[in-house]
């Protein structure tokens, strides 16, 4: 194989070939990152990643996301309690709330 520019796309090296792995990993990991609350939404009858959703939409405002969801601000901190819980998830964590954004939208 040449070294340099490729004269063409059979020259290129074989990772620019397939499909970007590290992408499609990164995104399963998101997923799985938000798995737990997915099952306990379903088990539970629950919508707290809407809250979540709702909450991020309104930049963790939580008057706004209370008034968004039609419930009581006390509700809604109870339901992000909740979340903390079961993702193990800081809200004061701006890279946590990063990833939690991330998988959100993945």
């Amino acid at each position: 194989m040449r070294r340099g520019n490729p004269c063409c796309k059979s020259c290129l090296p074989d990772h620019t070939k397939r499909p970007p792995l590290r992408a499609a990993f990164a995104k399963l990991a998101l997923t799985e990152r938000l798995k737990p609350l997915l099952d306990y939404d379903l088990k539970h009858g629950t919508e707290l990643v809407k809250t979540l959703e709702v909450y991020f939409n309104n930049c963790r405002n939580s008057v706004n996301t209370a008034r968004d969801l039609f419930i009581h601000r006390n509700t809604l901190l109870y339901r992000l309690e909740q979340i903390s819980k079961i993702l193990d998830l800081d809200l004061n964590n701006n890279e946590q709330v990063l990833i939690i954004q991330l998988a959100l939208k993945g």
